[in-house]
């Protein structure tokens, strides 16, 4: 695993901390600092966010990938179990530019990549989803 990451952007742009030697480190520390935020006040409506996939679901199959091994890289069920512990009722994701709105036992995962200028223009794609909470 740490080969493959090491060839990807989202792997090699990042500057993580000298005493994170592999990807499991990485993944049990920045699951650490979400503990905290995992308790919010009742009655509040919870959104949450991550970078990475909080379930593989929310990947189509790999028939379907320009990059096979994209669900080795794409997250981790961590954020699955942090964002239940929170009461997430929307989780907005990035990582894998491939536009997602699914409802899953009463959460709805949300990603509307935009980063890239061809995402942008992507022919027939949705207007930029408007999210409103409260």
């Amino acid at each position: 695993m740490e080969r493959i990451s090491r060839r990807w952007a989202d792997f090699r742009r990042c500057r993580w901390p000298s005493d994170l030697f592999d990807d499991g480190e990485r993944c049990r520390h920045f699951a650490a600092l979400n503990e905290e935020h995992l308790s919010p006040p009742p009655g509040n409506r919870v959104v949450t966010f991550s970078h990475f996939l909080p379930r593989p679901e929310l990947l189509p199959p790999v028939k379907h990938l320009r990059f096979k091994e994209l669900p080795r890289l794409s997250g981790t069920l961590r954020l699955e179990a942090q964002l239940r512990a929170a009461g997430s009722s929307l989780h907005i994701f990035g990582h894998t530019h491939i536009p997602w709105d699914e409802c899953i036992d009463g959460v709805r995962y949300l990603q509307n990549p935009l980063a890239y200028p061809h995402e942008r223009k992507r022919r027939g794609q949705q207007e930029i989803r408007l999210v409103e909470v409260g």
